[in-house]
């Protein structure tokens, strides 16, 4: 476990956050379906059961990897390995160990378990393959307060 609080992850990574689709599902089921930079993928839902609606949403898509592979340049790609599992190629946006903030065609924020290669920097390309479950952060939104003159008050 990488995080000490759901909350405490949301706050440090919401501006990673990868525009998403949310479909809708099963009452109670823990898997929640998302469409990211084009691929569909099941993540276990670590915000609740009632926050994610479906429709568009800002979801923190947390897989973790052993370990990474650095190659010199590369293509853009996601694989669905599996439930709650995936196989992915793409660029390090940002570095904070044990963590990658890896464009995939959209933003993750991979926990790499072994330790990050030096030449693993931003601009660096990588592939890696997750190990079950990847986990979603549903970013809530703000809501603003609005004030209403008298008359448009019901």
């Amino acid at each position: 476990m990488f995080e000490e609080s759901p909350d405490g992850f949301i706050s440090r990574w919401r501006q990673h956050a990868a525009a998403a689709r949310v479909f809708s599902r099963t009452e109670g089921l823990p898997l929640l379906e998302v469409e990211a930079g084009g691929a569909i993928l099941q993540v276990l839902e670590r915000t609740g059961p009632y926050l994610a609606q479906p429709g568009e949403a800002n979801v923190i898509i947390n897989p973790t990897a052993r370990t990474v592979e650095l190659h010199g340049s590369g293509k853009m790609s996601v694989e669905v390995a599996g439930i709650g599992r995936m196989s992915a190629c793409g660029q390090i946006i940002y570095r904070d160990d044990p963590f990658l903030v890896v464009d995939v065609g959209a933003p993750v924020v991979l926990g790499v378990i072994e330790p990050l290669p030096d030449g693993a920097v931003a601009g660096a390309w990588v592939s890696f393959e997750s190990i079950p479950p990847i986990h979603g952060f549903v970013v809530p939104t703000q809501k603003r307060n609005v004030v209403r003159s008298a008359e448009e008050a019901p």
